[in-house]
């Protein structure tokens, strides 16, 4: 099976199960940016993979972070492994330094955390080449790919649903020596509370605990929201942020386009399905009406569709600067809401149901992207109205 593709045609758990099911023996390689990732096969299930990002790359690394090996061990490891050229792996059981089965459970966390990661891409090159396997010598695991596009897709939703209470990205966490235990004396906390705890110094924050922790975001996150709830962790005062006022403003322009350009292709979608060319003519009526309403519409839309992130960013600079974030959103939200209030009236309220509920599937990704831009706009509150007042035939604005 020759395969290759983008992944805005395809998306990562589509793909995961097209080779799942094929029962295919490869090795699939996503590349976006700087940015290459590659997942082994076989038989349809994921036996290792690897990432260009060097703390998911090096098990070695892992394995310092995990506590199971010092940096002088991971030193006289990586000796023997030049020397030998036998993988890092490989060395380290050899060595005795560790049984091949709690390597494989290292090995295993590696993997999942490369893969999950994944499931945020949606964009990005893909190919997958038959019969491709790991190097000669790579301690490899077997993890059910089924499972694996269950887990992924249920850590998205819960990602989604933890990051609307988590600190903001520039709040110092501080430990509470004094918490409110209730009725008890004490307070019993999981081996990964524990170590997020101990991670809380108060100088760091939410990502600085992130890039440290070995137990990967998710659950990282719910970890901490734990810890955060038993008031054993508070945050503190603001660190002063890293992105100025421009920067911000670039986060959420590129965000809203995200956002809306796969909110509209998912009502394309479905709509060409049920509707076939009328469609195209509901979402002209939509464009015609609102862009009377939003001229800003005229800026970022050519030849019907939304334009792409770098001439859409060209385009607003014909926009006065003062008015230009609240103009976009408005343009954008009003167009969405009329297209989906044509929608509800042709298709009626359970098509309109699908459409929102996959929307929201869509957009999730792009909304856990700089998460103190996304609430400090309330992009996400937003949308989730125009959703709302969509299934009952209501325009947002």
């Amino acid at each position: 099976m020759s395969l290759n593709g983008n992944l805005n045609t395809l998306s990562f758990p589509d793909l995961l199960q097209l080779i799942s099911s094929s029962k295919k023996t490869g090795v699939l390689t996503l590349m976006r940016q700087a940015q290459r990732k590659e997942i082994y096969f076989r038989e349809g299930n994921i036996v290792y993979a690897t990432s260009s990002n060097t703390e998911e790359e090096l098990i070695g690394n892992l394995l310092i972070r995990l506590g199971k090996l010092s940096q002088a061990e991971l030193d006289q490891v990586i000796k023997l492994h030049r020397a030998t050229g036998k993988m890092i792996g490989a060395t380290v059981v050899e060595m005795g330094l560790l049984k091949k089965e709690e390597l494989v459970a290292c090995l295993k966390l590696q993997i999942e955390e490369i893969v999950y990661n994944l499931f945020s891409w949606r964009e990005g090159d893909f190919i997958f080449q038959d019969d491709k396997e790991p190097a000669e010598g790579q301690i490899t695991t077997n993890l059910n790919t089924i499972n694996v596009i269950m887990e992924g897709t249920r850590k998205i939703d819960e990602m989604v649903e933890m990051q609307k209470t988590l600190p903001k990205d520039d709040m110092v966490l501080k430990g509470n020596p004094n918490p409110k235990v209730g009725s008890s004396s004490s307070v019993s906390l999981s081996l990964d509370e524990f170590k997020v705890l101990l991670m809380v110094d108060g100088e760091k924050t939410y990502p600085d605990i992130l890039e440290e922790s070995p137990l990967g975001e998710y659950r990282t996150s719910r970890a901490l929201l734990k810890l955060i709830d038993q008031g054993m962790v508070t945050p503190g005062e603001k660190r002063q942020t890293r992105k100025d006022k421009r920067k911000e403003e670039s986060a959420l322009l590129e965000i809203l386009t995200q956002v809306f350009s796969t909110s509209f292709s998912v009502v394309d979608k479905i709509l060409l399905k049920k509707l076939g060319k009328v469609q195209l003519k509901l979402w002209e009526r939509a464009l015609t009406q609102k862009q009377a309403s939003f001229p800003v519409l005229n800026h970022l839309i050519k030849n019907g569709a939304l334009l792409q992130s770098k001439d859409f960013a060209m385009r607003l600079n014909n926009i006065p600067e003062e008015v230009r974030l609240h103009q976009v959103s408005q343009g954008l939200q009003g167009l969405l809401s009329g297209y989906l209030t044509l929608a509800h009236n042709y298709l009626g309220e359970d098509i309109t149901r699908l459409i929102t509920t996959e929307i929201k599937k869509s957009t999730a990704p792009f909304l856990l992207k700089e998460r103190e831009v996304v609430k400090k706009y309330s992009l996400e509150d937003d949308l989730f109205r125009t959703l709302k007042l969509a299934l009952k035939g209501e325009e947002s604005v």
